[in-house]
């Protein structure tokens, strides 16, 4: 059973202006259900457990006061003589892979506030890469313990029937677990938001003016797939866009830079861009860096060219105009050497635009306090309607919190051209000005169907 995410883990917007998010799943783990959770001893939690699962568990085992020394074999005995060894390995304090000479039904993982639920349809005696979700930084939360919840094998001890355990690239991850059951250097994929949908990008290009807000001028889709070692680190990256709508009459640059990455961490023989069905084509770092980033259009309005009269030339914005595909990128970084996560940081990681006039190059505009790069002006922020402050990594808010850029974790439809994304959306400036404390739910719950770009 793979269930479906029945909780976020939100996001403050005073860290990333953020829409809430769950961790990013590997492919080798059931996708887990990520829930607020009341901790207890191992009894009381398997107990809630069955609650998501529905199903009643006999025995269950807490490892405590989780650290990143946590390791080795713990052995769980009972009163009616059950006895079972629980293994810990590749633990970091934030991912840990386990094994069990008893198969396990559940495995809880708690971090913060709530608690990623790992349930098998069958039980298994193996996982790799499990995570607690996503704390307010909109990054997986520490764990701070982890409860295994099981019932009796007849033939506990001996490997479950039919399974072969090898691990062919002896790299400690047997092969049923291993998405490179011949490769070392890679066992895992991890996605965000998940292996089938996208998150959404969407950017005002007024900046450091407030302009019509309508939250349109450009739309990006996006999905992360993060490729890990048997350490929990990533060893590449592969980012996946959908321009989905152009509402700028001005033609923009758009790009990702990923902070803490010096620019020669990136391997340039093996990074790549593929732009719609064109072949890969080399994707370099931009010059003037200390740090990785990546021009990845220079000229948005060159390949969301419609061919059509005003108001159809602009992208999938305008109701009344013909619908246009949208645009694929995929950027595939290689990385010199495995990263950890925290090194990396956290998916959508730094998007911008800049325009391709006016201030030009200088004129980023990111994610509220996502940081600007070593080319942005500095001189403009502060200005027109803008008060970001550096000095305490404020960025690219209004007055009143309204941000220039949004990252939503889920399919989310744009504001129509020309329609205030307040407007369309009428808790959207609720949750902004609270601090995202109240109305998170604003990109679901409240949009006004007349205001909003029908797909």
């Amino acid at each position: 059973m793979h269930p479906v995410h029945k909780g976020f883990a939100l996001s403050a917007l005073a860290g990333v202006f953020a829409i809430g998010s769950a961790a990013m799943a590997s492919s080798v783990i059931p996708e887990p259900v990520a829930i607020p959770w009341q901790s207890g001893n191992a009894a009381f939690e398997c107990q809630e457990a069955t609650y998501t699962t529905g199903v009643s568990y006999a025995y269950s085992f807490k490892i405590d006061n989780w650290n990143s020394a946590i390791g080795g074999a713990y052995t769980a005995t009972f009163g009616d003589g059950h006895t079972n060894t629980i293994t810990i390995s590749n633990n970091d304090g934030t991912y840990f892979n386990w094994t069990a000479l008893n198969q396990m039904g559940v495995v809880i993982v708690k971090g913060g506030k709530a608690a990623s639920i790992f349930e098998y349809e069958r039980p298994v005696s193996m996982d790799a890469g499990l995570v607690s979700p996503n704390n307010a930084s909109g990054k997986p939360a520490a764990v701070s313990h982890a409860t295994f919840c099981w019932n009796a094998n007849a033939d506990a001890g001996a490997p479950p029937p039919n399974l072969v355990v090898t691990d062919s690239d002896s790299d400690g991850i047997v092969d049923n677990l291993d998405a490179f059951p011949l490769d070392s250097e890679r066992v895992a994929r991890r996605f965000y938001p998940n292996g089938s949908d996208y998150g959404y990008l969407a950017f005002e290009d007024n900046w450091p003016k407030k302009g019509d807000f309508d939250m349109n001028d450009l739309v990006v889709a996006y999905r992360a797939m993060e490729t890990l070692n048997a350490r929990n680190e990533v060893t590449n990256l592969k980012l996946v866009y959908e321009i989905a709508a152009r509402g700028a009459a001005n033609d923009n640059a758009f790009a990702v830079h990923l902070p803490g990455v010096a620019r020669d961490a990136i391997n340039p023989a093996l990074t790549t861009l593929k732009i719609q069905d064109q072949a890969p084509v080399p994707l370099p770092t931009e010059s003037g860096q200390s740090e990785a980033v990546f021009i990845l259009i220079t000229s948005v309005n060159t390949v969301t060219k419609t061919g059509l009269k005003w108001p159809c030339g602009f992208f999938n914005t305008v109701n009344k105009c013909p619908r246009s595909e949208p645009v694929l990128l995929v950027a595939d970084i290689h990385f010199q050497r495995p990263l950890s996560r925290a090194q990396l940081g956290a998916a959508p990681y730094n998007p911008f635009i800049y325009p391709n006039r006016y201030a030009g190059r200088g004129q980023e505009i990111h994610l509220v306090d996502h940081p600007p790069t070593a080319k942005a002006n500095p001189s403009l922020f502060g200005t027109e309607d803008d008060r970001s402050n550096p000095a305490e990594g404020r960025y690219y808010r209004t007055a009143d919190n309204l941000p220039w850029a949004l990252d939503v974790p889920e399919t989310w439809r744009h504001p129509a051209e020309w329609n205030d994304v307040t407007n369309a959306y009428s808790t959207f400036a609720t949750w902004t000005s609270s601090g995202g404390v109240t109305a998170a739910n604003w990109y679901v719950s409240t949009v006004n169907q007349g205001l909003v770009f029908q797909p």
